[in-house]
C-alpha cells in the first residue's frame, strides 16, 4: 500500500507537516494554535484541525483571520454550531507544528495578484543646474630626494585659477618641475576651456594640458588641441524585473545608492518596469518592509557585461599637436540591440597608427567579446590582430576564456583559460595560459578565505617552464582604525605594513622588509598633505584649493569649478556622498563638497556612526541634481536639530522626577534625576514644568545653563 507523505498523527508529536490544504468536518475537534500567514502573525486563535490517519491535515479557520487582500487563501464559507468558518483555497500549503503550537499557511504571491510599477516618469538625469558662479584657485607642492645622492633631489608645483559662468568653465595656470637627476627643469604655462552644450554635449579646448573635466595637478603635458565627446539614444531601462511580496510592502528602489522612488504595494507579485540605468556597470537595490521587517533584493551589474541599448550611443573626439608632431584620435560606441554593442577607436601620430574595433554580446550568465585591431609604425608595416573572449556564470562559479591571433605570425598566437569560484568566505581561482610554441605556457591559482571584514588570508601559486612561484599574504582589522598586512613568497621577501588611522584625517602608516622600511603619513582635512620617510630617501606634497563664491572664501582638500555648499548649522556634522565620507562641517555649520559623483545626481547622507551625541534628524539622506558648473547652496538646516542635558528642579534639591518640560510643540521627558534633552538655543527658552502628580510651574532656561528651577 502506497503511504501518503503526509504522516500519520502521532507524528504529529515530534515533527512538523507540511500539506496541502484540505477542508476539515465541522466534527474536527477545536485547537488553540499561534497562525501565521504569509510569515504576517496573526495570533492565537481558534481552529478545527484535524490530522488524523495518513491524509493531509484539515483546517477551519475563523474567517476574520484572513485580511481582504487575501482573499486567493480563501476557500468557502461553513457554519460549524453557529460559529463561522472558512475553508482553505487547496493550493495553500499548511505546516502544522504540534510541539511549537503553530499553524502557517503559505501561497505563491503570485496567487495574490499582479502589480506593475511603471517608472517611465523617472529619470536618473535632472534637468541642468547652474550653480552661482565662483573661483577656485588650485595650488600643490611637493619634493623629493634620494639619501644617497642629495643633489639629485627633484620637486614640483602648480597653481591654477579657474572660473565657471552657466556651461562655461576653464583654468589658467601653470606647472613648474625640477629633477636634478636628468637635469630637466622649468616652467610650462597651461588652460583649459569647457563648454557644456547640453549635457549630453560637451566642448574643449586645451594648451598644454589634457581635454578633460579633471584638474591637472602635477601633470605635465604639451597637448594643444581641441576635443568633443558626447552621447544620445533613448534612455537606457532595466528589463522588467520581478519581485514577490507575501505580504503588503514599502518598496524602496535604488540605483548606483541613489534612492529613485518609494511607494506602497500590495502582496502578490510586482514588476518594475523602465527603471532608469546609468551609463556602464549598475547596482540595482530594492528595500523591501513589510510587518515581518526589512529584506533587501540586490542585482550588480560589472561594467564588461553592459551593452547599450539600440540605438544608444557614446563618442569622443581629440586633435591637436605636441612636441613630437601631430595627435589625433577618435573612439565610439553604439547598441544595436538585442545584447549587441560595437565599439572602435582610432589613434593617429607621426610614428604610430592604430584602428580596432569590437563587438559584444552580452546576456544573462554569460557575456561574448569578438575584437579585431591593426597597428602601424614606420619600418614595421601593418600588424593586425584577431581576439575572442567569453564569460559563463553558473551560480557562484565564473568561466573565462580568451584567445589572441596574430595574423602575421600565427605562432605567437596564446590561448588562456580561466575559473573563479566565490562565496561569502571563500574565493578560489585557477587559470592557464600557452602559446602555440614550446615553453610558452603558465598557470596560476589563488585561495582565499574571508573572516567577515575582520581580515583574509590568501594562498597563491604559480607553475612555468622555468621554475614555480608560491605565496602567502595575510590582512587583519581588528578595529576600524586598525590594518595590518603581510606576506611572503617563494620569490618575494617577507613584509608587514601596519595602518593606522585615529581619525577621518590622519593615517600613519609603516611598512617593512628586509630590503626597506618606510614611515607614511597622510592627511585629508582643509588641503590634502603626504610626507613620507623611509631607508632610502623623503619625500613630501601638499596640495588644495581656495574657493570664493557666494561671499565666503573656503579651503578645500579637492579643487573644482563646481560644487555643492551644504548648511547644517551644526559643526561637526560628518557627511557622505554615495556612501563615501567627504568631510565634516565647519564652524558655521557649513561643507563645500567639491569630490562629486559622476552624472547628474548626488544622493548625500550623514554618517549616523560617527554623528556627535545629541543630534536628531528628520531625515538621513537627500538626493539632489548637481551643478553643471558654479557653486549650489543646500539649507539643510532644517534638518538637523541638537540637543544637551538639562537638569530640571521643583525647587533646589528637588529633582523633577519623571516629569515633562513642554516648549510650545515640543516637549522634553526627564529621567529618575530630573534630566531631560533640551533643544540647543541660542536665546533663551521658556517652557512649562508638569510632573506626574499634577504640579505645574514655569522655568527659563538660559543659553547655557545645565540646572533650572521653577520660577517664583
Amino acid at each position: 500500500m502506497r503511504r501518503s507523505p503526509c504522516r500519520s498523527a502521532a507524528a504529529l508529536l515530534t515533527a512538523a507537516l507540511l500539506c496541502p490544504a484540505v477542508a476539515a468536518p465541522c466534527e474536527a475537534p477545536e485547537a488553540l494554535l499561534q497562525v501565521f500567514v504569509q510569515g504576517s502573525d496573526r495570533g492565537t486563535q481558534v481552529v478545527r484541525l484535524a490530522a488524523t490517519g495518513e491524509g493531509p491535515v484539515q483546517v477551519l479557520l475563523p474567517p476574520d483571520v484572513l485580511r481582504p487582500g487575501e482573499a486567493a487563501l480563501r476557500g468557502e464559507r461553513l457554519s460549524c454550531g453557529g460559529d463561522i468558518f472558512v475553508t482553505l483555497a487547496a493550493d495553500v500549503a499548511v505546516r502544522y507544528d504540534a510541539g511549537a503550537q503553530t499553524l502557517t499557511l503559505t501561497l505563491p504571491p503570485a496567487r495574490l495578484g499582479s502589480r506593475v510599477a511603471d517608472f517611465a516618469e523617472f529619470s536618473l538625469d535632472p534637468p541642468p543646474l547652474y550653480g552661482e558662479a565662483g573661483w577656485a584657485v588650485t595650488f600643490g607642492v611637493r619634493g623629493a630626494a634620494s639619501y644617497g645622492r642629495l643633489e639629485d633631489w627633484t620637486a614640483g608645483a602648480y597653481a591654477d585659477v579657474g572660473t565657471a559662468r552657466g556651461g562655461l568653465s576653464g583654468s589658467l595656470g601653470a606647472v613648474a618641475v625640477r629633477d636634478a637627476g636628468t637635469g630637466g627643469s622649468g616652467v610650462q604655462p597651461r588652460a583649459l576651456l569647457r563648454y557644456a552644450v547640453t549635457p549630453e554635449l560637451r566642448l574643449y579646448g586645451v594648451w598644454n594640458a589634457a581635454p578633460t573635466g579633471e584638474a591637472p595637478g602635477f601633470g605635465v603635458t604639451d597637448f594643444r588641441g581641441v576635443a568633443v565627446e558626447g552621447r544620445g539614444g533613448p534612455p537606457r531601462v532595466l528589463p522588467d524585473y520581478r519581485l514577490d511580496l507575501p505580504l503588503p510592502a514599502d518598496v524602496e528602489v535604488q540605483v548606483n545608492g541613489r534612492r529613485l522612488r518609494v511607494f506602497r504595494a500590495e502582496a502578490g507579485s510586482l514588476t518594475l518596469r523602465n527603471v532608469p540605468l546609468p551609463p556602464g556597470g549598475y547596482t540595482l537595490r530594492v528595500l523591501l518592509t513589510d510587518e515581518t521587517g526589512t529584506r533587501e533584493v540586490e542585482e550588480r551589474v560589472s561594467a564588461e557585461a553592459v551593452t547599450l541599448p539600440s540605438g544608444t550611443f557614446a563618442y569622443a573626439a581629440q586633435v591637436g599637436w605636441t612636441s613630437g608632431g601631430y595627435r589625433a584620435g577618435a573612439s565610439g560606441q553604439v547598441g544595436l540591440g538585442g545584447g549587441w554593442t560595437v565599439l572602435g577607436s582610432a589613434a593617429l601620430t607621426p610614428d604610430r597608427t592604430a584602428l580596432s574595433a569590437r563587438a559584444n554580446l552580452a546576456r544573462a550568465g554569460w557575456t561574448l567579446g569578438l575584437g579585431a585591431s591593426v597597428g602601424h609604425a614606420p619600418g614595421e608595416g601593418w600588424q593586425p590582430e584577431l581576439s575572442a573572449e567569453a564569460t559563463r556564470a553558473v551560480g557562484r562559479l565564473t568561466l573565462q576564456g580568451r584567445a589572441t591571433l596574430p595574423v602575421n605570425d600565427v605562432r605567437t598566437t596564446t590561448l588562456g583559460l580561466g575559473a573563479r569560484y566565490a562565496t561569502p568566505d571563500w574565493e578560489v581561482s585557477v587559470g592557464a595560459r600557452s602559446g602555440l610554441e614550446a615553453a610558452t605556457w603558465e598557470a596560476d591559482a589563488s585561495v582565499t578565505r574571508s573572516f567577515g571584514g575582520r581580515g583574509n588570508l590568501s594562498l597563491t601559486g604559480g607553475l612555468r617552464p622555468d621554475g614555480w612561484s608560491a605565496g602567502l599574504r595575510t590582512t587583519w582589522t581588528p578595529e576600524p582604525r586598525w590594518n595590518v598586512s603581510a606576506g611572503v613568497g617563494r620569490d618575494q621577501a617577507a613584509n608587514l605594513q601596519v595602518r593606522y588611522a585615529p581619525t577621518l584625517a590622519h593615517t600613519v602608516e609603516v611598512a617593512a622588509s628586509p630590503q626597506a622600511a618606510s614611515l607614511n603619513y597622510a592627511y585629508q582635512g582643509p588641503v590634502r598633505a603626504a610626507a613620507s620617510v623611509s631607508t632610502s630617501g623623503a619625500s613630501a606634497q601638499v596640495e588644495g584649493v581656495v574657493v570664493v563664491s557666494g561671499g565666503r572664501v573656503t579651503l578645500q582638500p579637492d579643487g573644482a569649478t563646481r560644487g555643492v555648499r551644504v548648511q547644517t548649522g551644526i559643526p561637526g556634522i560628518p557627511l557622505l556622498v554615495a556612501g563615501e565620507p567627504v568631510g565634516v562641517t565647519d564652524a558655521r555649520g557649513d561643507l563645500l563638497v567639491t569630490r562629486l559623483p559622476i552624472g547628474p545626481a548626488m544622493t548625500l547622507g550623514v554618517d549616523l556612526g560617527a554623528l556627535p551625541f545629541g543630534i536628531a534628524l528628520r531625515e538621513v539622506s537627500r538626493d539632489l541634481p548637481l551643478p553643471v558648473s558654479g557653486v549650489v547652496t543646500l539649507d539643510w538646516r532644517e534638518n538637523f536639530r541638537e540637543y544637551r542635558w538639562v537638569q530640571y528642579l521643583w525647587a533646589p534639591g528637588q529633582p523633577a522626577a519623571y516629569g515633562e518640560v513642554g516648549f510650545g510643540e515640543e516637549v522634553v521627558l526627564l529621567d529618575e534625576e530630573g534630566n531631560g534633552l533640551t533643544p540647543v538655543s541660542t536665546r533663551v527658552l521658556h517652557g512649562e514644568l508638569r510632573g506626574e502628580d499634577g504640579r505645574r510651574c514655569g522655568v527659563t532656561v538660559g543659553v547655557g545653563e545645565e540646572r533650572v528651577s521653577c520660577r517664583p
